[in-house]
């Protein structure tokens, strides 16, 4: 069997794919790992499956970067050339809608669901696409009753270090320091502790993070908290919003039962197999609330990951599932 996997040098070293392509070989799975800008270098060769990480080339083509637009655009017409019976994990026309948050948003409403007493939500969304809306920041609040503080992100998910830098609006004098387009979500309290769910195929596996403590109020300047999302959810994260050792918890916060039901119905809506679920639990009560979607993430602290990938790939050509672009 002949894999093609796209990722970044720098997620080659993340996930190991060396480790990865040696495992695989003994299952009879070859695998060719290459960077987008390098793929011209493999236009002949034909494949059974193909895995692609092409996020942020297809952000920075969003944003008018010719070379990016150039990979992307090769990688379209070299899938259109592969046998028809060839399998593309997550094609980009699913995996680039998580580009935008606010249509990542609008398809996570209709990833509600009720089980064992547990709420599945998605918190309140608003977003403001351009600088004059702020005008009626009050009015959109009130629209949708949402309260302070808020939190604000950039409608770009990926492909600029913008993407990342995030305010929570605690009085009316932060307003300013925003700049659409954004989106603008309720800030549900959530004792400073996030689920990460990580997916592969038809596995899953859940750890704790930091986040943003409650009653972050105190921290705020001129009425605002800016910070970059990088810095507070890592496994070591120690930013002045985090509290430490919040998600340093014994036993499981939902049942895997819970866990099902969230990734079944991302993976319905989304119609992808490598993905991550970041999940908040509101304080003291049973509400769940998928934070955000990411395409094919780290796996950081997933045991076996390289062992879940295969099963994923050859899962994928037993049921000659084709899907093209």
């Amino acid at each position: 069997m002949r894999v093609l996997m796209l990722v970044s040098e720098k997620k080659q070293k993340h996930i190991d794919t060396a480790g990865l392509v040696t495992l695989a070989e003994r299952d009879g799975i070859f695998i060719d790992v290459v960077s987008g800008e390098l793929l011209p270098r493999f236009k002949d060769n034909h494949y059974d499956v193909i895995i692609q990480k092409l996020t942020d080339y297809a952000a920075q083509s969003f944003l008018g970067d010719e070379s990016s637009a150039n990979v992307i655009g090769f990688f379209q017409k070299f899938v259109l050339s592969q046998p028809e019976t060839c399998v593309i994990i997550d094609p980009l026309c699913y995996s680039e809608i998580l580009l935008d948050r606010s249509k990542t948003a609008e398809k996570l409403k209709r990833c509600t669901r009720q089980i064992k007493g547990w709420n599945i939500f998605v918190p309140t969304t608003v977003t403001l696409h351009s600088s004059a809306e702020l005008d009626s920041f009050h009015e959109r609040l009130e629209e949708y009753r949402m309260n302070l503080p808020v939190l604000c992100k950039p409608v770009l998910a990926h492909g600029a270090e913008s993407a990342h830098q995030m305010d929570i609006i605690c009085t009316p004098s932060g307003i300013p320091s925003i700049s659409p387009p954004i989106i603008i979500q309720e800030f549900i309290e959530h004792d400073a502790f996030l689920i990460k769910i990580f997916v592969i195929g038809q596995f899953f596996f859940t750890c704790l993070r930091p986040s943003i403590r409650n009653n972050i109020q105190d921290l705020s300047v001129d009425g605002s908290i800016h910070f970059d999302s990088h810095s507070i959810s890592k496994p070591n994260s120690s930013s002045p919003l985090n509290e430490v050792g919040a998600h340093l918890r014994s036993g499981s916060i939902l049942s895997n039962t819970i866990v099902k039901t969230m990734v079944d119905a991302v993976r319905q809506e989304f119609s992808l197999q490598l993905f991550g679920i970041d999940a908040i639990v509101r304080s003291g009560t049973k509400d769940v609330f998928m934070v955000d979607i990411n395409h094919f993430p780290g796996y950081s602290g997933m045991r076996d990951f390289h062992r879940h990938m295969i099963d994923m790939i050859a899962s994928n050509t037993r049921k000659k599932e084709v899907s093209k672009i």
